[in-house]
């Protein structure tokens, strides 16, 4: 009888909530609408009178009610601001009413990085052939929007949801599909919405065998760090990036339970650990260099060469949000670079700085040391002076105590 009290009532709240977050959105629509109906009058009014009086008016106006007027958050807002991860928490623990508390979600997103967006208004914005809802998480807000995940899609007019929050990407994982559309992160590599023309299938094949010799390289070179290294074409300026496989752990996830206090990482099992797939970018002048040395010294390049693989991949590790757990060898590629870069040679070595000293140095340091030693006594006289003072000044008072 208990268990089915509480049913009716979390069922209950969730439709009291639902109502409190429909009725945001009906607030929104009639606010589109009397603003719509409003401009239509303003535009009847600017026919009747003087363009040049209207316009003096209406920007006096528009000021003053712009400081005036502040956006004042709803009600739903404020409850998700308190209570969203209660809600993501219900999503993960709670299967049976995981469609409904789904729907209480908000999330910010590529479309308006302020207001917050519900799963219903995102799918109304959708193309009409998106078959899945895109998200990307991360550490901040800032920090996602910098991605250079994003570019392309934003390239492509399609909307990516941020999800800043740690719970986020838990929550998602178990919220695999909604209204019959999947949930799927960006940053996995078997998300792919721009390979669906016939002709760019082609242009990869060839792009592929074209880059074979580099490909095999860095398979060799990076062995078991990268599961996969192949080209990518969903990349625009960035020259390589490291995405995570469909199963097991997400750059973000793994910073996470790197992050646990009582977690094991010499115990961790395999899907704990994020399977990496290396792509690179085939129209990047940093890549075709790379192509070309390996291909003139028949896949076994220099030193050198070697040297800017590694940086590369290690580049693309960072600014995939893993961390690299031997800075050593990033550390000195980057300090070749700073070399090359001031016009020494790379391997420039610490060469220290003699400096003579002579008779007259020593004499002028020692008498800078007499003189530091005389202002030290000159500031010692007046401290000793007040504290001989004071006493003098009780001794009236004793004389008097005596009497």
């Amino acid at each position: 009888m208990i268990k089915v009290m509480s049913k009716k009532l979390i069922r209950k709240a969730i439709d009291m909530i639902k109502q409190l977050s429909e009725e945001e959105e009906i607030e929104v629509v009639d606010e589109e609408e009397e603003e719509e109906e409003s401009t239509d009058d303003k535009k009847e009014d600017e026919k009747k009178e003087d363009e040049k009086k209207d316009d003096e008016k209406k920007d006096g106006e528009e000021k003053k009610e712009g400081d005036e007027k502040k956006p004042e958050e709803d009600k739903y807002t404020k409850f998700w601001k308190s209570f969203g991860k209660n809600i993501k928490l219900g999503v993960i623990e709670d299967p049976s009413n995981r469609s409904k508390l789904a729907k209480l979600l908000r999330y910010h997103s590529t479309n308006d990085t302020e207001k917050w967006t519900s799963l219903d208004e995102y799918m109304s914005r959708m193309k009409e052939n998106q078959d899945t809802i895109y998200f990307l998480p991360g550490d901040s807000k800032e920090a996602i929007l910098k991605s250079p995940l994003l570019h392309k899609f934003q390239k492509n007019g399609l909307e990516v949801l941020i999800l800043d929050d740690p719970i986020d990407e838990f929550c998602m994982q178990h919220l695999s599909e909604y209204e019959k559309r999947k949930v799927k992160s960006i940053a996995k590599d078997d998300v792919n919405p721009f390979s669906d023309d016939e002709l760019l299938k082609k242009k990869e094949q060839k792009l592929k065998e074209m880059y074979k010799p580099l490909t095999e390289f860095f398979k060799k070179r990076l062995g078991k760090k990268a599961e996969k290294v192949q080209i990518s074409n969903k990349l625009v300026d960035e020259a390589a990036y490291i995405f995570t496989s469909q199963y097991g752990y997400s750059a973000n996830m793994e910073k996470i339970n790197r992050a646990q206090a009582f977690a094991n990482q010499e115990k961790s099992a395999s899907y704990m650990v994020a399977k990496k797939t290396f792509e690179i970018n085939p129209h990047h002048p940093v890549i075709k260099e790379l192509l070309d040395r390996v291909k003139s010294s028949d896949g076994n390049p220099d030193e050198e060469t070697v040297e800017y693989g590694d940086l590369l991949f290690n580049m693309a590790m960072l600014n995939s949000g893993f961390v690299i757990e031997d800075t050593t060898d990033l550390n000195g590629s980057v300090q070749k670079l700073l070399k090359l870069g001031f016009g020494l040679k790379k391997n420039a070595k610490v060469e220290e700085i003699e400096i003579e000293v002579t008779d007259e140095d020593e004499d002028d340091s020692k008498d800078d040391d007499d003189d530091e030693e005389e202002d030290k006594k000159k500031d010692e006289k007046p401290a000793e002076a007040k504290k001989e003072e004071k006493p003098a000044a009780e001794e009236p008072v004793k004389e008097k105590e005596d009497l």
